[in-house]
């Protein structure tokens, strides 16, 4: 049967351009090479529990997300964080962090409180004072150097942008990290206190966050059910070879070669420069656009030592306390579900890793080393490892790269080429989501137009 669309990758960005295409009436298939649908909201039996193994939670930074749980009928089920302090460890010990984005601190107050120096708080506070200037062109570490110093970047930003964007800070673009700071930011004339606007005066430490009571991957079920409503066909364990422009559409080339005059590539940043590059379309493939390769790891845990949640909801580490982990969540201490479901000295302990090389007998060991550092977990309490790794997820997107990245959309979609994906409107569900409703709202405005 004849399609007027192929959507080509079957993550949160392909489920929702299916559905927006079916909702206009095209014939859509939803192709993935995975055998299930959902990208990176999956799902493991680590002991005998079902757990998040991609996508924990996602920002509240604006109510994107919300609304579209809502609207599939989740919203009673987002639930928030416990509140208990989430902690930075460094050489000389672990920090806790108070409220904050990415790191920043929710205000001049909760700087104060941030421990770092005297020194330090003064020399970010007059910093943060001085008339207000940003630039397209600038990284995330220059924004944060220029008006907080570069105290405030190694010390609270760093570490929270590596483990959550799997690149250093003067490798990510602002404008794609964080956006809505930045207008906050504008629009007060201080970092600082565009922090303390997104947060909205929350004392809710850490990061602003919520999930879904029982875990993220409870989307996939919803999704798959609205893709089936929809009529959209879905095809799992296919794998996309290359795509090729053709006169009147496009030519998508699996185990055969099918025709269709519409395309959506919604895939991770390597596999979008692949079909392009490849296809001619774009010279030199997508500008300053490559992946974040990142693994996660739940552990299954018995221990006495972590009955005490000694780090809290979890622990941000930066690159001066060493080791190959990255961040770990507490997930017990985070989520009030799992507290409720695990037996007694049980927990399950979440953690990211960024090197995808090393050996599984070398992640036991690791996780090991840091559970103990931090934790005093005794290497005989791990009972289960749940291995994940997304080598095409995240995306690094360079500065200076937002603009030319939007222009690379905008210029698709005369060709019958709507991008998606690919860490373009920026990492995370609630980019992912931001993006889909300003799309329609594009698209009803073209229409009352025209």
């Amino acid at each position: 049967m004849s399609v007027d669309r192929i959507v080509v990758g079957a993550g949160l960005s392909g489920i929702l351009a299916a559905l927006e295409a079916a909702e206009h009436g095209d014939r859509v298939t939803l192709i993935d090479a995975a055998p299930r649908i959902g990208g990176a909201l999956s799902a493991a039996v680590v002991d005998g529990f079902i757990v998040d193994t991609g996508a924990e939670a996602f920002s509240t930074a604006r109510g994107d997300m919300a609304d579209l749980l809502d609207q599939w009928g989740l919203g009673d089920e987002i639930v928030q964080p416990s509140g208990r302090p989430a902690h930075i460890a460094h050489a000389d010990g672990l920090k806790a962090m108070g409220p904050g984005v990415l790191g920043i601190p929710a205000g001049p107050d909760r700087l104060r409180s941030s421990g770092l120096s005297q020194e330090e708080i003064n020399e970010a506070l007059a910093l943060d004072s001085t008339p207000w200037f940003d630039s397209g062109s600038w990284s995330v570490a220059e924004l944060v150097s220029s008006r907080l110093g570069t105290h405030v970047l190694e010390r609270l930003v760093e570490p929270v942008v590596s483990a959550v964007f799997g690149a250093a800070a003067a490798e990510l673009a602002w404008d794609a990290v964080c956006p809505d700071l930045v207008d906050a930011s504008r629009g007060a004339g201080s970092l600082l206190k565009g922090a303390e606007r997104l947060r909205s005066g929350s004392e809710v430490v850490g990061q602003s966050v919520a999930s879904v009571r029982g875990g993220l991957h409870r989307i996939v079920e919803v999704a798959e059910q609205r893709l089936v409503s929809a009529g959209v066909t879905i095809q799992l364990g296919t794998a996309v070879s290359h795509v090729e422009q053709i006169r009147g559409g496009w030519v998508v080339g699996t185990s055969t070669e099918r025709f269709v005059p519409q395309l959506t590539l919604a895939v991770g940043p390597s596999q979008l420069q692949h079909f392009l590059g490849a296809c001619g379309w774009v010279d030199t493939g997508v500008p300053a656009l490559r992946a974040a390769p990142s693994r996660t790891v739940v552990a299954s845990v018995d221990s006495e030592a972590l009955d005490d949640e000694p780090f809290g909801t979890g622990v941000l580490i930066a690159k001066d306390y060493g080791g190959e982990v990255k961040a770990l969540t507490h997930m017990n201490a985070k989520w009030q579900w799992w507290g409720d479901v695990l037996p007694t000295h049980r927990h399950l302990v979440r953690l990211s890793m960024s090197d995808l090389t090393v050996p599984p007998e070398d992640v036991r060991a690791s996780v090991a080393a840091t559970l103990s550092s931090l934790g005093g977990v005794e290497p005989g309490g791990i009972r289960a490892l749940a291995v994940s790794d997304w080598p095409d997820t995240l995306s690094t997107i360079g500065p200076g790269a937002t603009e030319s990245l939007a222009d690379l959309v905008n210029s698709a979609k005369p060709r019958g080429l709507d991008i998606r994906g690919a860490g373009i409107p920026g990492n995370g569900l609630l980019r992912i989501a931001t993006d889909h409703y300003s799309r329609q709202i594009q698209e009803s405005a073209y229409v009352a137009v025209h």
